[in-house]
């Protein structure tokens, strides 16, 4: 175990390293010379504060023989307190940690997000040492774009999200291993730790692991009946790393299939209002650091039709289309308009919110994916028409943020910060 641990710290020095050099700088700047207050998204502080309240109060009552601690009939969320709190905070592995600071929850989730940092460029860069070349710098770059993205909005403040995130390599990892060596053990922890984390968040990251998987058969040029098989392997590896996280998860399953905004059709049309694509097109390159009424571009309705910031780089999407350009790799470009296809088009990213309202929460998995390919298409030199690329995409960047100052979208002062970082972004991209 020793040994394991000297190896393991030995191949993640530099990530850690590098990891812990960017956590120091942003929260000297943000905190100390900024003054910024580390902003809880929508709900967060009551659904945290109002679970640990209930949680320790029930542990309590059944400790004097009151009953189990998992119902609970006076609380806002319904009857099942159990099961609606799964959703948001009971998966949660660093619920130990969060209990230490029951009177300080903004503390404990600030201790939190720093180490999904960590968990999040570990993991990215275990599964790029496996899925892609032997380029280990740009493993190491991806891997920090990848960490430092997931919390560059945590998906607008939602800390369940963000230690999804965290872990989702891990998944895909245990794919490649699979395919690779016949080793299964990964994919299943894997799945049990997702599944613990964000049960809601799995069932659509599974119809993205499909495609994912059927894009590496046909790549490796599998018959049907290998693809059979494999499929029904890894099936089996998934309901065992279910059944390995059912104590938590499943009844939070029980209460979600029995919610009645399951399958409630509440999207008036099958686009997006203009300003999420143009709000899409500008945090590609461009960290938003400030909450969601920050944006410059966004829509209301609660944050679901909101862009999530979505931080790749311009360096990493021209190594992406690197990649999907290439004659040999179309598989992966067909992939890519998929998941393009389902965040644009909003009956299609509905399935991230129960079926029901479409959320552009699907983007996390677009983003994934982009970098994945990005690692494996860092030769930018051999396209030359990237350069041509490289000048459209920051001319429509220029003109975008022209065309809302002219439109008086947002004030100036209210977003400085947020100008600030689009400024440095157009800069290091021109």
């Amino acid at each position: 175990m020793i040994n394991y641990c000297k190896k393991f710290l030995k191949e993640e020095k530099k990530v850690i390293s590098a990891t812990t050099l960017i956590v120091v700088a942003f929260l000297a700047l943000y905190f100390l010379i900024l003054k910024k207050p580390f902003i809880l998204g929508n709900d967060q502080w009551f659904q945290y504060n109002e679970f640990y309240r209930e949680w320790l109060r029930l542990i309590k009552d059944c400790f004097n023989g009151k009953g189990l601690p998992f119902y609970s009939w006076n609380m806002y969320l319904g009857t099942d307190f159990y099961s609606s709190m799964v959703y948001y905070c009971v998966g949660d592995i660093f619920l130990p940690l969060l209990l230490l600071f029951r009177n300080n929850v903004e503390l404990g989730l600030i201790i939190e997000t720093v180490i999904c940092l960590y968990i999040a460029a570990i993991t990215m860069h275990r599964f790029l040492k496996v899925y892609t070349s032997e380029n280990d710098n740009i493993h190491l770059f991806v891997a920090l774009i990848y960490a430092f993205g997931g919390v560059a909005m945590i998906y607008f403040g939602n800390y369940m999200f963000q230690r999804y995130y965290a872990f989702l390599p891990l998944m895909f990892l245990g794919v490649i291993k699979y395919f690779n060596q016949n080793k299964k053990s990964t994919f299943i922890f894997s799945v049990a730790i997702l599944m613990a984390q964000n049960f809601y968040m799995m069932y659509p990251t599974l119809i993205f692991l499909f495609i994912f998987c059927l894009n590496e058969e046909f790549k490796r040029n599998k018959k049907i009946n290998l693809i059979f098989n494999d499929f029904f392997v890894l099936l089996g590896c998934l309901i065992v790393g279910f059944l390995i996280s059912a104590v938590i998860v499943l009844p939070g399953v029980l209460a979600i299939i029995s919610n009645p905004r399951i399958g409630e059709i509440s999207y008036p049309g099958n686009f997006w209002d203009r300003n999420v694509y143009y709000g899409l097109y500008m945090s590609l390159i461009s960290l938003n650091p400030v909450d969601v009424e920050g944006n410059f571009f966004y829509t209301t309705h609660e944050a679901h039709d909101t862009f999530y910031n979505l931080l790749i780089g311009i360096i990493p999407l021209l190594l992406c289309l690197n990649y999907v350009f290439k004659k040999e790799n179309r598989i992966d470009l067909v992939t890519l308009i998929i998941l393009l296809i389902i965040v644009f088009i909003r009956p299609l990213n509905s399935v991230m919110h129960g079926f029901s309202e479409p959320s552009l929460r699907w983007l996390f998995l677009f983003q994934f994916y982009i970098l994945i390919l990005a690692a494996k298409g860092y030769e930018v030199c051999q396209n030359k028409h990237l350069m041509i690329i490289y000048i459209v995409y920051n001319v429509i960047f220029v003109y975008l943020l022209y065309d809302g100052f002219q439109r008086n979208w947002i004030g100036v002062e209210r977003n400085e910060l947020h100008l600030n970082i689009i400024y440095l972004s157009l800069f290091l991209n021109l």
